[in-house]
C-alpha cells in the first residue's frame, strides 16, 4: 500500500554512476544511504542535497552522463485507497 509521507525517486544511472578523479562511482549504496538520512525533507531541500553531495563528490572530474531526479511524495490528502474504474 502506498501511504502519506512515502517518498519516490526516480533518477537516471547518471546520478549513480558519477565518477569522481579517482574513478570511483558515487554508487547506489551512497545514494540509499543519502535518501535514508535525508529523506524527510521536503522535496526541494532534499533534490539540493541530492546534487550538492554528488558535486562533492565527484569534484573536478569531467562529467559524462546527464543525471535527472524526480522525486515523488505521496501527500495526507492524496492518499487513500486506489480507485479502478467501474466496469459496465
Amino acid at each position: 500500500p502506498i501511504g502519506p509521507g512515502d517518498l519516490f525517486v526516480l533518477f537516471t544511472d547518471g546520478i549513480t554512476e558519477a565518477m569522481n578523479e579517482e574513478s570511483e562511482l558515487f554508487g547506489e549504496e551512497r545514494f540509499g544511504q543519502l535518501l535514508e538520512e535525508h529523506g524527510s525533507l521536503p522535496a526541494q531541500d532534499l533534490r539540493e542535497r541530492i546534487l550538492v553531495d554528488v558535486d562533492a563528490f565527484v569534484g573536478d572530474a569531467e562529467q559524462h552522463d546527464d543525471m535527472t531526479v524526480v522525486l515523488l511524495r505521496i501527500d495526507d490528502s492524496l492518499a487513500g485507497p486506489v480507485r479502478t474504474p467501474s466496469q459496465p
